[in-house]
């Protein structure tokens, strides 16, 4: 069974299988790359959405399988997937 644990991810690149990501509401701005994470990371293939810029959006949601994450300003909590 598949166990989603909240972690606090800032700015910064961050890797994982993240199956749900709620931003701050603070200025968030990130480069998102959705996928199945590789084992090496570099080896996968991933599907990358650049600039992804909520502003000040209070809360916004983004569910999917999340390989990779580049947090340029403000925060998210992201739900890491565990098997």
């Amino acid at each position: 069974m598949a166990v989603n644990i909240p972690s606090a991810l800032s700015v910064g690149a961050h890797t994982g299988s993240f199956s749900k990501l709620i931003t701050s509401g603070s200025d968030f701005k990130a480069d998102i790359e959705f996928g199945q994470l590789a084992d090496p990371v570099d080896d996968g293939t991933y599907n990358e959405v650049l600039a992804v810029d909520f502003g000040n959006t209070p809360e916004t949601q983004i569910d999917g399988t999340i390989a990779k994450i580049k947090i340029i300003t403000g925060g998210a909590i992201a739900y890491k997937t565990f098997q």
